[in-house]
């Protein structure tokens, strides 16, 4: 992941500190793209804890087609209905955990990055991010477009950005983005 997925994703190499950034989950300034060496055993121990009902359904052979006449609800609704109160109950200290997780990151960042990064966690910030790409809706972008949106989210440097700018001046990710001369 850090090594090929990611470099493809933002067109060049990048830090260990900003590969923690990209870990974090996008409400916390990341890009959602986990660090599975980090977080596998305690992504199997809320799997294990939400899927409890399933697991004592299946060993208790609780599972066909029967519907309870009280609530007129069949045992996997029952079981969703059990695994969706655990994930609510797990949920705040899941948050928790990546806030944590956030703050940790933060305090271990160059300054160059701090800002942007909790810039990024504020709230509707990485929308972008997580919607779905619809044409229709202008929601899509294009290889070129998705790289310098994320080096532009972190401040990195836009590659193959040009040394001045068309007005004369030099130029930069600022200088690009209030040029009324179009930046580059």
């Amino acid at each position: 992941i850090k090594h090929e997925f990611l470099p493809i994703i933002i067109g060049q190499t990048f830090s260990d500190d900003l590969r923690e950034v990209f870990a974090l989950p996008t409400k916390y300034g990341g890009l959602g793209v986990f660090n599975p060496t980090q977080i596998s055993n305690d992504e199997y121990t809320y799997s294990r804890t939400v899927t409890t009902p399933l697991i004592e359904a299946i060993k208790s052979q609780q599972v066909g087609n029967f519907v309870y006449p009280e609530t007129d609800m069949d045992i996997f609704d029952i079981i969703s209905e059990e695994m969706d109160k655990i994930k609510k109950r797990l949920r705040p200290m899941k948050n928790e955990a990546y806030k944590i997780q956030f703050d940790n990151v933060i305090s271990l960042l160059p300054n160059t990055y701090v800002t942007n990064v909790k810039e990024a966690e504020q709230k509707g910030v990485s929308s972008w991010l997580t919607c779905l790409p619809l044409e229709e809706h202008g929601f899509i972008l294009n290889k070129k477009e998705f790289s310098d949106a994320v080096c532009l989210r972190y401040n990195i440097t836009l590659k193959g950005l040009p040394k001045l700018c068309g007005c004369g001046k030099p130029n930069d990710i600022n200088h690009t983005m209030i040029c009324t001369k179009g930046g580059y």
